[in-house]
């Protein structure tokens, strides 16, 4: 979640860096619910679907990236799979997902608007293979460690009974 909401802190950060209004990507990202209206309309309803969307997109992506990550988790696991998953999502966003949403998304969605948001988030995953492993030990889906193999059994001495226990 503390990813999600850096990347959405980027893209709003970077649209006043640009000169634009803050929610202007957000407002952009509810094109696929407002229509055009999104180029028109300013604050508002629009702005908290958009970012709403945006929110549970990166928050799925972090939710399948936590269960790519391999167990033991690794700091170094951790930071391949959520930077690898991320760039990937960021490719796969810049071909298909935002000219999907509308046809003018891919100018509002560029690059050097996504690239570091997507990285923030990559950035913000390193915990996420610890976080996951908390989880399932907690609802006893895994227990990490493993438990200890059983202690070896010791040999009894050999002693010699008299063959009469009445003797």
């Amino acid at each position: 979640m503390v990813g999600a909401l850096l990347a959405l802190g980027w893209l709003a950060l970077y649209s006043r860096l640009t000169g634009e209004f803050w929610w202007s990507r957000f407002n952009v990202a509810a094109a696929p619910l407002f229509g055009n209206r999104v180029f028109t309309v300013g604050l508002g309803f629009a702005t908290l679907t958009g970012a709403s969307l945006l929110l549970i997109g990166f928050s799925l992506l972090g939710a399948v990236l936590g269960r790519l990550t391999p167990v033991p988790p690794r700091w170094y696991r951790s930071l391949g799979v959520s930077m690898l998953g991320t760039l990937i999502v960021f490719v796969l966003a810049q071909r298909w997902l935002w000219p999907a949403i509308h046809p003018f998304a891919r100018s509002y969605f560029t690059a050097p608007a996504t690239l570091p948001a997507h990285i923030l988030f990559g950035l913000s995953m390193v915990r996420l293979g610890r976080r996951y492993l908390a989880l399932m030990v907690a609802f006893g889906g895994l227990s990490w460690p493993p438990p200890s193999p059983p202690p070896a059994q010791t040999a009894l001495p050999i002693v010699d009974l008299p063959s009469d226990p009445l003797e």
